[in-house]
């Protein structure tokens, strides 16, 4: 079935001229009489001028004209009145005169009240539809309606409780005015004329909206708002429509406002029961407008209802093209249209058309102006198809031009994809690519390669658009992969046929991890150092350097030839573990990471200054100034070296100097500082400085003691006897020498261990005896030289045994077997009963024996017989 797309809208007719309004017709005979003459027409707060000369005319006829009189004014001369028929003329004329001096003073209060009300009279001279048209606004010819504050004053003006005579702006022709025919006449309310008689027919006062004491009026109700208001766009203007129920409405005013709220144009119903209106004039192709509906009410003078506008902006004229209109396909025989909707709003359009170029009657439509696509069937396979899509506009606002051409589409499968090879892209990937079909017809919605020797190994594009995929994880070595791509066509286009294999591809391993991977910290940089890889593969192009808390602190590029490089920008005192990869030739992708101990960067300390190096006895003692701690000083040391024999001495991070001890005394040693950084970078070495350790020399005399040297024999001692001594309080691994006194006398020497005590045996010298001093010298931790004392009493023993055994140190020197008292100075105690008591009771022992068997002997003699005789013979 052929497609037909709709029809053009016509054009939208002008509207009508408004047709003249017809004046009202003479009245039936209230009886023959010159009607009233009233005020002409005033000038805004000018004097009131004098009342015309009124012409005669029958009831409800021909006006008669009166000089123009300004409200607040003072009151004119009344002008002569014509014939009333049963009442005279003069009586007449002074009523009139009162009235409009009433009238002056009623206007003056009434204008006021309006303003502190918010509803404030409007200026006749902007009359919306013109000073001719009832109702629209202040008419030149009517004063508006008087309100229920100043029906008072007029009632006032009736004299003696009389009813007034007829204030009718205009007269009894239509216009802004009370006519009779609108209000109740004094004979329907039921007032009195002057006499105290009913007042003669069309003696009423009209006073609309009010019920003054002495006037037959009644309430002219204001009219209710409109509602619903709604704006259409139409080809050259705007259709306003509402809802009202049309009572107490003479008509309605539309007006259309700009964007900037601005009122451009109006239209008016003349008809309660018709709400709805178009605005031509002052409306432009392509602007944007609201509208707002005012109902007047059917009595010239009333109050108008509230403008009520529209919520929504309408832009008129036909709606902007659609853009961006493009085929694909749907099947081997249909095509799908999309496109952009157009720039204007929704509201604007309708529905959308869309029309093959090649051929009109194949194309399809929208039902809305929401759906932007739309399929198109029956095609041929073998033609190409572009298409353009029109907006059609909402009620007779029209329809857009035309889009631009999509581009052509063939409908059904794609052609095969072409010049299919695989290259190295990585650690065992290859990188598949071809060239695009030339025919895509219908589209292409993705590409599929697989491998011919295996066909779980395959990779697809995702999309129409790419011509390559990567393939991993394969093995390498081998004969290598083929591959075969296939075009994927949209829909149910169809797909291609399978493109013809690409050549053979063999992939390559990653060469192997660097090995051997150190770091040196520096100053917010770590120097890294590694050893190739002996297994790298097809070779390698370089390496990756980073750390493994943050791949981008790097290296960056580092070659082949290089095996060391330095990361900078890292953050003093933060640990950081440094990674090395090698990147494989060709793509053959990096090897894994290697990785190096945790280092940490940072600032070193500086050097120490102002080292002194103050030799002592067999030591040295070293001073520094600290420098700046740089990231931290964790502690300093100090070495002396002399014929390539260094000492060192280590101090917290808060002292200035330390003790080098150990030394040769006599020998110069060469003596400088470091300060040791709390993350492992140093200080360069001080300057070095010279000292010459002094020997230790023992004193004269017995010196003064610093505590007492413990013996294991306590006290008294033999001559030739051995004991131990021992000490504590003196610098590690310095020499002690220990001599006795009164001359003094070398015994030994021996060196202290690392917590500066030391033990030592010594043997009293043969010929020693009486009191004697045991010193053991040596040095402090500061150099200093510091002794250790022991008095002794040499006393020598019969038999030149010693008079004590030796017992091992710790144990003091008794009597008894038991420390005395009074043995509790340091010294060691001495152990062990007298010697001599100990040989005698051996001795008796002994001598019991002997007696013993000596008895025996004696017995045996006795009981020999005599002579020897044989007593057996």
């Amino acid at each position: 079935m052929d497609y037909v797309p709709n029809g053009s809208t016509g054009a939208s007719g002008a509207n009508g001229t408004t047709g003249t309004t017809g004046t009202n017709g003479a009245r039936g005979a209230n009886g023959t009489g010159a009607a009233v003459g009233i005020n002409g027409s005033g000038a805004a707060n000018g004097a009131l001028g004098a009342n015309g000369t009124g012409a005669a005319a029958g009831v409800d006829g021909v006006l008669g004209t009166g000089v123009a009189g300004g409200v607040n004014g003072a009151a004119g001369t009344a002008g002569s009145a014509g014939g009333r028929g049963d009442q005279a003329a003069a009586a007449a004329q002074a009523q009139a005169q009162a009235r409009a001096q009433a009238q002056a003073r009623a206007w003056a209060q009434a204008r006021a009240q309006a303003a502190a009300n918010g509803r404030p009279y409007a200026d006749t001279n902007s009359d919306a539809l013109g000073t001719d048209k009832r109702g629209a606004g202040r008419d030149g010819d009517a004063l508006r309606a008087i309100p229920s504050v100043i029906a008072g004053l007029l009632a006032a003006t009736g004299g003696d409780g009389a009813a007034s005579e007829t204030l009718d702006a205009l007269g009894r022709g239509g216009g802004a005015g009370r006519d009779s025919d609108r209000l109740a006449t004094s004979d329907e309310a039921g007032t009195t004329d002057g006499g105290g008689a009913p007042a003669a027919p069309g003696t009423g006062v009209y006073v609309p909206g009010v019920s003054a004491p002495g006037f037959g009026a009644r309430i002219e109700a204001i009219p209710a708002a409109p509602s619903g208001v709604h704006v259409e766009p139409l080809g050259s203007g705007i259709r306003v429509t509402w809802t009202h129920s049309g009572e107490n409405v003479n008509h309605y005013l539309a007006t259309a406002y700009d964007s900037n709220g601005n009122a451009v144009g109006n239209c008016t119903s003349n008809d309660p029961g018709v709400t709805t209106c178009d605005i031509v004039n002052g409306i432009q192709s392509g602007g944007s407008y609201t509208a707002g509906v005012l109902a007047y009410g059917s009595a010239d003078a009333s109050e108008p209802s509230s403008e009520v506008t529209s919520g929504s902006t309408v832009t008129v004229g036909p709606p902007a093209a659609p853009t961006g209109v493009h085929a694909m396909g749907a099947s081997p025989t249909s095509l799908v249209v999309s496109w952009t909707a157009s720039s204007s709003a929704s509201s604007a359009i309708d529905h959308y058309v869309v029309v093959s170029d090649q051929d009109a009657s194949r194309g399809c439509s929208t039902t809305n102006s929401s759906t932007l696509h739309c399929l198109v069937d029956t095609l041929s396979a073998d033609t190409a198809y572009s298409f353009k899509v029109t907006a059609v506009g909402s009620d007779q606002s029209g329809d857009s031009d035309p889009s631009a051409s999509s581009d052509p589409v063939t409908p059904g499968a794609p052609d095969a994809p072409t010049n299919v090879m695989a290259v190295q892209n990585g650690a065992n990937t290859l990188r598949v690519s071809w060239t695009a079909p030339a025919q895509t017809r219908a589209g292409i919605s993705k590409y599929v390669a697989v491998a011919v020797e295996d066909a779980g190994v395959t990779c697809d594009t995702h999309d129409g658009g790419s011509t390559y995929c990567d393939i991993g994880n394969l093995t390498p070595g081998g004969n290598g992969y083929t591959f075969r791509v296939q075009a994927k066509g949209i829909s149910s286009s169809g797909d291609s046929a399978w493109s013809t294999a690409s050549p053979a591809t063999v992939v390559a391993g990653p060469p192997d991890a660097p090995t051997g991977v150190t770091v040196t910290p520096g100053d917010a940089s770590l120097l890294v150092q590694w050893t190739a890889p002996l297994n790298q593969g097809p070779g390698i192009d370089g390496y990756t350097v980073s750390t493994a808390e943050d791949h981008t602190l790097t290296c960056g590029p580092v070659d082949a030839t290089q095996h060391q490089c330095t990361i900078t920008g890292l953050a003093n005192g933060t640990p950081y573990t440094a990674q090395v990869a090698a990147v494989g030739s060709g793509n053959t992708g990096n090897s894994d990471w290697a990785s190096a101990a945790v280092a940490t960067p940072s600032k070193a300390p500086d050097v120490p200054g102002h080292v002194t190096a103050t030799a002592k006895a067999e030591s040295i003692w070293v001073g520094w100034t600290a420098g700046d701690p740089g990231s931290g000083v964790a502690k300093f040391r100090a070495t002396a070296t002399a014929h390539g024999d260094t000492k060192t001495c280590e101090a917290a991070a808060t002292a200035t100097g330390c003790l080098i001890t150990g030394l040769t005394a006599g020998t110069e040693y060469s003596v400088t500082v470091q300060a040791l950084g709390q993350y492992g970078r140093d200080s360069q070495w001080a300057p070095a400085t010279a000292a010459t350790p002094a020997a230790l020399t023992l004193p004269a005399d017995v010196p003064p003691s610093a505590g007492h040297v413990d013996s294991s024999s306590g006290t008294d001692v033999a001559p030739g006897e051995a004991i131990t001594l021992s000490g504590t309080g003196y610098a590690p691994h310095t020499t002690i020498t220990v001599a006795i006194y009164s001359a003094p006398q070398t015994l030994a020497t021996t060196t202290t261990d690392g917590s500066g005590a030391f033990s030592v045996s010594v043997t009293v010298p043969a010929g020693y005896t009486g009191s004697h001093t045991l010193v053991a010298s040596g040095v402090d931790s500061t150099g200093t030289p510091r002794y250790l004392t022991l008095g002794v009493d040499i006393t020598e023993h019969a038999g030149g045994v010693p008079a004590h055994p030796t017992e091992p140190a710790g144990h003091g020197g008794t009597t008894d077997g038991y420390a005395s008292a009074s043995d509790t100075t340091g010294s060691l105690a001495v152990t062990g009963g007298p010697i001599a008591s100990i040989a005698m009771f051996g001795m008796c022992l002994l001598l019991a024996g002997l007696a013993f068997v000596t008895l025996s002997r004696l017995r045996f003699a006795v009981d020999a017989p005599a002579g020897g005789t044989d007593r057996t013979a």
